[in-house]
């Protein structure tokens, strides 16, 4: 699927799939109430507790500022909003989105995964019926 049309759930998992690289830090998985959609929870050992963390840089504009400084993406307003990342080879690629959190989410998982993301790496995200 292309990374411009990954819907928000799927963005914020990807995302936290690149944030957190080591799995025994924190565990992903969805959680879906019957009356709201899916979102990604977070699970993260801290002081030896574990704690939930909803996870939405998509919608959430303290996580994906998170991002920003993390994956050191620069964002301005420019058809809608654009985030880009600059590579040690001097070049950068510009990903855009109506609002400056999905910019900046798309960017991150397009330095990961490339412009296409592969559908396996989404299989974790699709429910029952195939979609979020």
């Amino acid at each position: 699927m292309k990374t411009s049309e990954l819907s928000n759930t799927q963005l914020d998992y990807l995302c936290a799939k690149a944030q957190w690289r080591q799995p025994h830090k924190a565990q992903m998985y969805f959680r879906k109430r019957s009356s709201s959609k899916a979102r990604v929870i977070v699970t993260e050992k801290w002081r030896k507790r574990a704690c939930d963390i909803l996870y939405t840089p998509s919608t959430n504009g303290q996580q994906a500022m998170d991002l920003v400084k993390a994956f050191k993406v620069r964002v301005r307003p420019d058809k809608g909003w654009g985030a880009a990342l600059y590579f040690e080879d001097g070049r950068s690629e510009w990903w855009f989105g109506p609002t400056p959190e999905l910019a900046i989410t798309r960017a991150v998982v397009a330095s990961k995964w490339g412009d296409v993301v592969d559908d396996e790496l989404l299989g974790e995200t699709v429910g029952e019926d195939g979609k979020l």
